[in-house]
């Protein structure tokens, strides 16, 4: 059997774990059956639901929170490059150590950073996206949200979006 065929294999049947999952009200966000959230995606980021899963269950993170910020960062493609050299979903640069070699890896890259993130500064959205965006230094410099316009409209930006997402 042709590698190719291997591979789409595997990612049709991981696909179905993932919506047989959906249908019995597994859920990542803890406020919405993952059924529900997954249907308000976009078809570009739609089709990374089974790697926003196995990364949230991973790292303990919500699955809804990393198809935001996918779709925030990249617009859900794996291979955008930033103007300074940020990569793939999740613009993350080569430099933090993120694997970026495939969209798996990229959402466990990501993962595991929101992970890191949230042990330094707390379980609270804005605080975890404020870090995301401008770094946990200055999320902590500022106790808070940082007065950076750039990071202040994101912060609101996804917060919306994830609430969207959720219900």
């Amino acid at each position: 059997m042709p590698h190719s065929s291997l591979g789409t294999r595997r990612a049709a049947r991981t696909a179905a774990v993932a919506l047989a999952l959906a249908a019995v009200g597994a859920t990542q966000s803890g406020t919405a059956s993952a059924a529900s959230w997954t249907t308000r995606l976009s078809p570009e980021c739609r089709r990374y639901v089974p790697q926003f899963n196995a990364a949230a269950s991973a790292y303990g993170v919500p699955a809804p929170l990393l198809a935001v910020l996918a779709r925030k960062e990249s617009g859900c493609d794996p291979s955008a490059v930033s103007r300074v050299g940020a990569r793939g979903l999740f613009q993350m640069l080569p430099a933090s150590g993120a694997d970026l070699r495939t969209p798996a890896t990229q959402t466990a890259s990501a993962a595991k950073s929101l992970a890191s993130i949230k042990r330094q500064v707390g379980s609270r959205l804005d605080h975890q996206l404020a870090a995301w965006n401008a770094g946990v230094g200055a999320v902590k410099r500022y106790h808070g949200v940082p007065p950076f316009r750039e990071t202040r409209d994101f912060v609101a930006s996804a917060t919306a979006d994830y609430r969207r997402l959720v219900g």
